[in-house]
This record gives C-alpha cells, sequence and structure tokens, in this order.
C-alpha cells in the first residue's frame, strides 16, 4: 500500500511517469478493488483513481484470431499431409521430394514475409511449415529406405525447428522443439542408443533461455528437458531405484533452494515438486532394498518419511502450499498401505474423503491468509 501512495504524492507534484505498465486482468480488477476502497474512505478523489488506472494496461489473452489461424495452419497442414500421404505410392521418387520440399520451403518462405504485416497469419503458416518438415523426414526416410531408428527423424525434425523458433522468437514452437527433444531421448532410452544429439541441444537450450527474456514458459519447459535427461543419463548407468530417487531429491532440494537470478519461483515450484516426488518414493520400504536388509528398510523409511514429513511442515509454516499438499500424499499413502486391506471398502472411502475434505478446508484457509483480507 505503501506504493500506491507513493504514486498519489508524485501524482499530486505532477512528478510521476505515466508510461503504461502491462499487468494481468485479475492485477487490474484487485488494483481498481484498492482505488475504489481508497476511494470511499476518501483517500483520494476521482481523478487521482482514473489517473493511476490510465497509467496501467492489461495483458492481452488468448487472442481469437490467433487460436484461429494456429488451429487452421495446423489443419491445413494435417491435411496436405494426409493427401500425400493417400496419393504417394503412385508418385516418383523426385514427385516426392518435389512435393515435400515445395510444401515445406512454401510454408516457410509465405510465413517470413508475412512475419511484419499480418504476424498472426505468419504464425500459421510456420505451423504448417514445421509439421510438413517432420513428415517430410520420416516419408523421405520411407521412400529410399533409409536405416536407422525412428530417434534419428525426431533429431532431424528438432534440427530444423529450433533455428525457426528462435527466427520468429516464437515461445510455442521453441516448446514443440523441446517435445520432439523429448521423443528423441525416449527412442534413444528404447534403442539403448547414446543421445549424441544432447550434446548440441543443451547448449542451445542454455543460450535460447536469454533469447526469449527469460520467460517463464521457457525456464519450465527447459527444466522438464533438463531432468528428462538426468533420467537417461541415470539409465544409461543402470542405476537402482533408490540411488535415481535419491538424485531426484538433491536436484529438486538445489532447485528450489538456490537463489537464481531469473525465474527464482518457477525453480522454486518445480524444484519442490520434484523433491516432493522423490521424497514420496523414498517412503516405501522396497526401495532401500539394494542398500541394506529388507528387515531394516522399514524402519529406515519409517524414519525419513517421519523426517521428510517434518521438513516438508517447515515450509508449510511458511505458507508453501504444495509442502502442504505433498504431506496430504504422505498420510495418504501410509492410510492406503495401511488400512486398504483391513477396513471395509465403505469406511475406506469415507474415512479417506474426510481426511481429503480437511486437507481442502486447510487449503482454502491458508489461501485466504496468504491472498489477505478483500474488501467488501
Amino acid at each position: 500500500m505503501s506504493r500506491l501512495f507513493l504514486i498519489l504524492d508524485e501524482l499530486y507534484w505532477g512528478n510521476y511517469n505515466l508510461t503504461k505498465k502491462i499487468i494481468t486482468k485479475d492485477q487490474y480488477l484487485f488494483l481498481k478493488g484498492e482505488l475504489d476502497y481508497h476511494q470511499q474512505n476518501g483517500t483520494i478523489n476521482d481523478e487521482q483513481k482514473d489517473q493511476i488506472l490510465d497509467s496501467y494496461q492489461t495483458k492481452l489473452g488468448l487472442n481469437f484470431i490467433k487460436v484461429l489461424l494456429t488451429i487452421g495452419g495446423i489443419l491445413v497442414g494435417l491435411g496436405i499431409l494426409s493427401f500425400i500421404a493417400s496419393n504417394w505410392m503412385q508418385l516418383g521418387k523426385l514427385a516426392k521430394i518435389s512435393v515435400i520440399l515445395f510444401t515445406y520451403l512454401g510454408f516457410f518462405t509465405a510465413s517470413y514475409k508475412t512475419s511484419e504485416s499480418y504476424p498472426k497469419t505468419s504464425r500459421g503458416l510456420l505451423y504448417s511449415a514445421l509439421l510438413s518438415y517432420g513428415a517430410g523426414i520420416f516419408l523421405i526416410g520411407q521412400t529410399f529406405n533409409f536405416g536407422g531408428h525412428f530417434s534419428s527423424a525426431f533429431l532431424l525434425w528438432t534440427a530444423g525447428v529450433f533455428p525457426a523458433a528462435l527466427l520468429f522468437r516464437d515461445k510455442l514452437v521453441y516448446v514443440f522443439a523441446l517435445f520432439l527433444v523429448g521423443a528423441y531421448i525416449i527412442g534413444c532410452i528404447e534403442a539403448d542408443r547414446y543421445a549424441i544429439g544432447l550434446l548440441v541441444i543443451i547448449p542451445i537450450m542454455l543460450w535460447s533461455f536469454k533469447q526469449f527474456d527469460y520467460s517463464n514458459l521457457v525456464a519450465v519447459s527447459n527444466n522438464l528437458v533438463y531432468l528428462f535427461t538426468i533420467g537417461y543419463l541415470v539409465n544409461e548407468f543402470e542405476l537402482s531405484g533408490f540411488y535415481i530417487a535419491l538424485i531426484y531429491l538433491l536436484i529438486g532440494s538445489g532447485m528450489h533452494f538456490y537463489p537464481y537470478k531469473h525465474n527464482r519461483e518457477v525453480f522454486q515450484i518445480q524444484g519442490l515438486i520434484v523433491f516432493g516426488i522423490s521424497g514420496i518414493s523414498l517412503t516405501v520400504a522396497d526401495i532401500w532394498d539394494d542398500l541394506i536388509v529388507h528387515s531394516n528398510a522399514e524402519i529406515i523409511s519409517i524414519i525419513f518419511a517421519i523426517c521428510f514429513v517434518l521438513f516438508l511442515l517447515w515450509l508449510t509454516k511458511k505458507e508453501n502450499i504444495i509442502a502442504l499438499v505433498f504431506i496430504c500424499l504422505v498420510i495418504l499413502r501410509y492410510y492406503t498401505d495401511t488400512m486398504y486391506d483391513f477396513l471395509p471398502k465403505s469406511i475406506f472411502f469415507i474415512i479417506g474423503g474426510l481426511v481429503l475434505l480437511g486437507f481442502g478446508y486447510y487449503f482454502e484457509k491458508m489461501r485466504k491468509k496468504k491472498g489477505g483480507i478483500v474488501h467488501d
């Protein structure tokens, strides 16, 4: 609220810079509600309220034209692929390559030419081009009977999508490129192949993060691929479940507590989720069998679970709702494991439902406390 009165003071003396700041619609509505409240109390007048509101601009949500053109571009791309596939056997090899190349280059050139004058249309054409490019890779491989695993095709597709994402600064295309990277990693795991392409992809991702101005969406997507890459590496080393869970537990805690310069909230949330999932895995006694004998594994897993819950309670004390969710999951995990075979199913579900309702009530209470009191 001190910020609000600072603005009012600068407005009074005529020193406030009215360059419009972009905020979300929810933030704008909250600000308007607060200003209405202070106007009614006589703290500010109508003119001051209007001046403050005029200095903000709401961020655009989903744009109908953009959504329409995106869907249109995808449908055109899929339609062309369907047409090519249905007539594929009748075409000669030269005709097949020509159709694929002209389709891709045509869409890509049209997208680039219209990028400034019709940016939304340009994006739709770009999506059609990238779908055509990917299909062309698989169809050319089929035409010339190229050997190899499907993961190589996804790597080649990624190689074409990454430059387009960076050239057009399109986050959706970038996320799609990372989806292809995920498919490439899965293919390498399935075929027991070395994912050599990651040696080039990971540095590109690190560089792209800066190019997209440290976008939260890019940060989330990059982190998922990094975690997936670590999963690939532990699979290559054939580590046991205990060491896999322990590695992710340490990574999650590092992501949550390290003071990142950019997107710290994203790292905190994702890190806590990774920490919570791996922590719950370590509450299972069987996962400790590779480390100690089974008779002691039950005791060790319970001791770990107690320490894990105490740590989550410490985070919950700081009004961390995600930590509270994992406490709820730990309780439900032990409740299900202990009571499912002993209680009548009706009683089991009734008690479980009551537990969930109790946690739901506590979640809502915490959210209200965290959000503060809203003036009527």
